[in-house]
This record gives C-alpha cells, sequence and structure tokens, in this order.
C-alpha cells in the first residue's frame, strides 16, 4: 500500500509543482502574483516544509501554463 501520509503527500505535491514552475520559464515572482499566493509562501510550498491548499495547488499550476486539472489526473494516476 502506498504511504499516504502528510509528510509523503506533501512532498510529492512539492515535486509536482516544482516540476511545473521549472518547466513554466517564468520567474518564480510570476508564478507567485499570478497565483495570489506570497512569494514567501510559494517557496515554502516549492520545498516541502508548507502545505499548499487546493485551490493554491489549482491556481499554481495555471499560472505555470497548465490545465490544473489536468495535471492532478496525471499525478494521480502515476503515483
Amino acid at each position: 500500500m502506498n504511504n499516504l501520509s502528510e509528510d509523503v503527500l506533501r512532498a510529492d505535491v512539492a515535486r509536482l509543482l516544482l516540476t511545473a514552475v521549472e518547466a513554466s520559464g517564468r520567474t518564480r515572482g510570476q508564478i507567485a502574483s499570478e497565483a495570489l499566493v506570497q512569494r514567501d509562501a510559494l517557496r515554502r510550498i516549492l520545498e516541502g516544509t508548507r502545505a499548499a491548499s487546493l485551490g493554491e495547488m489549482f491556481r499554481i499550476l495555471a499560472a505555470c501554463g497548465l490545465r490544473p486539472q489536468s495535471a492532478m489526473l496525471l499525478y494521480l494516476a502515476c503515483g
């Protein structure tokens, strides 16, 4: 059975979001601004030291130019 602890899930989401941010070609400041997330909060989310809300995850993915629902489905399918 997969480990579904909060720490593991937070780390998995952080990796997904970090990959999206890096692949977007945009700065973290641009992503934070468009996603309505403070820059320090985005940094901590990407480090996995702060959990992102579902809304924050979707807005970050959208700011990266991705369709949030598609990215989350891919994450769930590959998890």
